[in-house]
Order: structure tokens, then C-alpha cells, then sequence
């Protein structure tokens, strides 16, 4: 719902490519939780006021505390086309683990450089 605050007033953008990637392999230490990513690129344009109130009220840690090894940001700052990653967060049958399908249970932009 926060997101959706932000999305229209075209303060920020991403694209990502088609591919993916397996960042991590399930296993029973992570849950059995696969990641997947899409490598893409991202534009802020928000200016501090407003980058830092979606800070605090959008971005979040990642739920695990993964690090990722492209990410170069040392501030959360303003950029046009840097680094980003889309990372989906999938478990076989789904936050219940009912059934075999594998389940989309989390996504995140991460901003790289």
C-alpha cells in the first residue's frame, strides 16, 4: 500500500531483463526457499525529503539477512539507470507447504549501485 504512494508520482523506476538467475539453492538451513534474480536497472529521483521519508516507510532488510555481491551502494541516494536487481523468494507450496507447486512468497527490488 506504501508503494502504491509513491509509483504515480513518477519519483522512481525499474526495469529488468527477461532472464533469471538462482542466487540460492533451497535448503532445509533456508527453509527450503529458493532465490531467483532478474538483473535490471533502476532510477530514483526523489530528492532527500522524499527519499528519506520512503526509506522509513517503504525499504525494508532483506528477511534473511542475504547480502548480495554486485551491491556497491554505500548511500541510499538519487540515481538515473544504476543497478538493481529484482529478487523473488519462492517455496514449494507456498507459505503453507501444501502441494508441489513452487510458490512466489516474496519479492524485492534491490538497488546495487
Amino acid at each position: 500500500a506504501k508503494l502504491s504512494e509513491y509509483l504515480p508520482k513518477g519519483l522512481f523506476s525499474w526495469s529488468f531483463g527477461e532472464k533469471y538467475k538462482v542466487f540460492q539453492e533451497p535448503t532445509p538451513e533456508n527453509g527450503m526457499q529458493a532465490v531467483l534474480l532478474r538483473e535490471g536497472k533502476m532510477t530514483l529521483s526523489m530528492g532527500w525529503f522524499q527519499r528519506n521519508m520512503f526509506w522509513h516507510a517503504v525499504v525494508k532488510a532483506t528477511a534473511h539477512g542475504e547480502t548480495f555481491p554486485e551491491d556497491t551502494v554505500e548511500d541510499f541516494d538519487d540515481c538515473k539507470n544504476c543497478g538493481a536487481a529484482l529478487s523473488y523468494t519462492l517455496k514449494k507450496g507456498g507459505l503453507s507447504g501444501a502441494g508441489e507447486d513452487w510458490v512466489i512468497v516474496g519479492l524485492a527490488v534491490v538497488k546495487l549501485a
